[in-house]
């Protein structure tokens, strides 16, 4: 779920910038496909250029956190099999209290998903997507 709203935010914010712009020549093309990549590549970023280009802050959503801690699972479900990363592990006690807002625990360095995990994750992604919906000029 996490990747289907990433890819709906980084389509639709491509969209708005393209609105934005009503003249195209080279030097703005290019600049705009800098901005397409340098946007998209966290979550920090995207949530960084939503507020700066098109003013809709993801912190503003109700679900916000929650989506976070979806975030997270997601990141260690690709970047760690499903394990706790490295990186994650520098701050596991903030993980483990991010996680549990969408019922998922840590056991022996495994995520393990608790019977409202998908509902909760389901959601979180929901309600961020209408927040942007209803906040896009």
């Amino acid at each position: 779920m996490v990747a289907v709203v990433e890819a709906y935010l980084d389509a639709l914010s491509m969209e708005l910038m393209h609105g934005y712009v009503v003249h195209r020549f080279h030097a703005l093309t290019a600049m705009i496909e800098d901005f397409e990549v340098n946007s998209s590549s966290t979550w920090s970023k995207r949530s960084d250029a939503y507020t700066r280009y098109h003013r809709i802050e993801f912190s503003k959503c109700s679900e916000w956190n929650r989506f976070q801690a979806a975030i997270s699972a997601r990141n260690s479900i690709a970047h760690g099999l499903g394990r706790v990363t490295p990186l994650q592990e520098k701050s596991r006690r903030k993980l483990e209290a991010n996680l549990r807002l969408v019922d998922v625990s840590i056991v022996d360095g495994e995520l393990r998903f608790g019977p409202t995990t998908l509902d909760r994750v389901r959601r979180a992604s929901t309600a961020l997507i209408k927040h942007v919906d209803e906040n896009t000029p």
